[in-house]
This record gives structure tokens, C-alpha cells and sequence, in this order.
């Protein structure tokens, strides 16, 4: 089920998130964003909607890939 209507608002988005970074022979500084998680709550939506659309914005973030960063997540509705 896709989100309720275009631009629908969420009531809350809350995320949060541990941050390590280490020093790689290949590269100067690499970052691991460890238990990333975001829980949201958004009106007629389903949650493996929501799940979905977290994770194409986790592979599509622009500030990770300038970073080098892996990004692991937990989503979900509640």
C-alpha cells in the first residue's frame, strides 16, 4: 500500500543512531553507522511501505557516499 495521498505528513519521525569511525590503509576515514533506527507515524500508511521508502533514502543518501559510510538501519511504524 503506497503512502495515503502525495505528501502526506507524518505526526513524528524520531531516528537515532551510534556513529564509529576508524582509519583504513585505503582510505583516510571510514564511518560505520551502527543501530540506526527511525520510527515514524504516518496516518493510513503501512508499515512495509515505510520500511521500503527509509531504506531507498539510506541507499540514495548523499552525505554517506561523500563520507564513505555504511549505513545500517532499523525502520518501522510506531
Amino acid at each position: 500500500m503506497p503512502l495515503p495521498t502525495p505528501g502526506a505528513l507524518c505526526r513524528l519521525l524520531k531516528s537515532g543512531a551510534r556513529a564509529a569511525h576508524f582509519q583504513d590503509h585505503t582510505f583516510p576515514l571510514l564511518l560505520r553507522f551502527d543501530e540506526q533506527t527511525l520510527r515514524g507515524k504516518v496516518p493510513g500508511a503501512d508499515n512495509a511501505t515505510f520500511v521500503e521508502l527509509a531504506n531507498i533514502a539510506k541507499v540514495g543518501c548523499p552525505v554517506s557516499k561523500v563520507l564513505n559510510a555504511t549505513i545500517t538501519l532499523d525502520a518501522a511504524l510506531g
